[in-house]
């Protein structure tokens, strides 16, 4: 859906002391709650007495996303003043200029986040190819992605991630939509009196054998739908759907010393943050 070329991520944008305010444009904050990037927190109903632990552990890893994703407005405002990235409200800018966000999150992670951050498993890309009819690719990639992150272990909850990536899926019939993902699962351990994410299946995982691979889990998925004509059939399109997945696990001692001085000069990546994230509540 987008004609664009992404830059490659400029690493000069990154670093303590490199922060500077951001200023958005109205256009700009119009593409905060993209759906080709969100994190969603599926957090649990808790005993009132506990609620205060909970509010602790949300915030340390709201912290961790306002880091994020003012880290990747600083670097998109980078690529709009050296013009190789579009600044106008068209459809395939915003989602251009979405895109190149998800794609710095996910070098940070990769890159520049080792001090708190750990990838304790991945996966093998999963490809799914089939020809279908264009008016059942909303349900075709509906039923995949369901299926995907209920062997994963992800909430339930997820289906309604599946139904809007599904949905928006369905409204391009001729190129690549780039979707990345951040899920968070909550869970009260109420035998040890804890909170911690859950653990999501490893099952479909290679895992590094001196990781351990409970607690502190951050289940992320980058997925990419394709879809081309199918000769000979106008009304029929070859769908291509590929995700990869990692998961990561915070450390949350060391992310909150390192993150406390910093606060104040990331504060406005809060209010980006509001507009990229969705939260659901489960019970045990």
């Amino acid at each position: 859906m987008s004609k664009y070329l992404l830059p490659d991520v400029d690493i000069s944008a990154f670093g303590v002391g490199r922060f500077q305010s951001l200023k958005p444009s109205p256009i700009v904050r119009s593409d905060y709650g993209s759906p080709q990037l969100l994190f969603c927190n599926y957090i649990p109903f808790v005993p009132d007495d506990k609620r205060g632990d909970l509010a602790a552990v949300l915030d340390d890893f709201c912290w961790w996303n306002v880091w994020e994703v003012f880290n990747a407005e600083r670097a998109l405002e980078t690529q709009l003043g050296k013009k190789t990235l579009p600044d106008d409200d068209a459809i395939e800018s915003r989602i251009a200029r979405t895109n190149y966000r998800a794609k710095v999150v996910s070098y940070l992670r990769e890159n520049s986040e080792n001090a708190w951050l750990m990838v304790t498993s991945f996966s093998s890309p999963k490809e799914i190819r089939k020809d279908v009819k264009k008016a059942l690719v909303n349900s075709e990639v509906r039923k995949v992605l369901r299926h995907h992150y209920a062997h994963a272990g992800v909430a339930n909850q997820a289906a309604v991630i599946s139904n809007i990536l599904s949905a928006v899926a369905a409204l391009d019939h001729e190129d690549t939509q780039k979707f990345y993902l951040t899920n968070v699962y909550f869970k009260y351990n109420g035998h040890l009196k804890s909170f911690q994410p859950g653990t999501v299946c490893t099952k479909s995982f290679s895992t590094s054998a001196d990781i351990n691979t409970s607690g502190l889990e951050i289940y992320t998925s980058s997925i990419e739908i394709h879809q081309s004509p199918t000769e000979g059939e106008e009304d029929s399109v070859a769908l291509q759907i590929t995700i990869l997945d990692y998961v990561f696990r915070l450390e949350r001692d060391i992310w909150r010393m390192i993150i406390e001085d910093m606060k104040t000069e990331i504060q406005p990546g809060k209010e980006i943050l509001k507009e990229m994230s969705l939260e659901f509540y489960h019970f045990e």
